[in-house]
């Protein structure tokens, strides 16, 4: 094969810029050369890797697609250690941890000796007594709600015919609520 025959393809092809059958080149090319001659051009520019084969291009694509895949795994790899060293920068010294331990156990021994000093100054009540004031106790919160409900019924009766504002009102006559001293009623 003359080398005018590759050149005149190579040419043809870097001209034209875009891939083509063998009929398309020679076609193209106005039957100045014949399909062997032809043939044996592409050849050698494929092994001069001037014109690249289109299965060798998805098998390039295909390795790239892998190659992707494992620099993906390998990155989410390097981030998982890279955490875990950051972790163990984290520890903290043994000195650190006894000192820290010392504190808390004379900070317990100290509130034991707060709730020994309280349970020996508390008073033991007798369980008759604590039912009798919680009784009391839950009769009170009762009369204190159905009290303010009737309270509430009142004033709301009287505000339907004042002509100012509710606040005015209570300011006028001197009304003062639970929540003016922030009393909630307990549960």
């Amino acid at each position: 094969m003359s080398k005018e025959n590759k050149d005149l393809v190579e040419d043809y092809l870097e001209s034209a810029n875009r891939p083509y059958s063998l009929i398309d080149i020679c076609n193209n090319l106005q039957n100045k050369l014949n399909k062997p001659n032809i043939t044996k051009a592409l050849e050698k520019l494929v092994e001069d890797r001037f014109v690249i084969d289109i299965q060798k291009l998805k098998d390039l694509d295909q390795q790239i697609e892998q190659l992707e895949n494992e620099i993906n795994s390998k990155k989410q790899s390097i981030s998982i250690k890279e955490k875990n060293i950051q972790g163990e920068g984290q520890i903290v010294p043994l000195e650190e941890l006894e000192k820290q331990l010392k504190m808390n156990l004379e900070l317990v021994h100290q509130l034991k000796e707060k709730v020994e000093s309280v349970s020996k100054t508390s008073i033991d009540i007798d369980p008759d007594e604590q039912s009798q004031i919680r009784n009391k106790r839950k009769l009170l919160i009762t009369e204190w709600k159905s009290r303010k409900r009737l309270a509430n019924h009142v004033l709301e009766t009287i505000i339907e015919s004042y002509p100012k504002s509710k606040k005015h009102f209570f300011e006028e006559v001197g009304i003062e609520t639970d929540e003016d001293y922030n009393a909630i009623i307990p549960n």
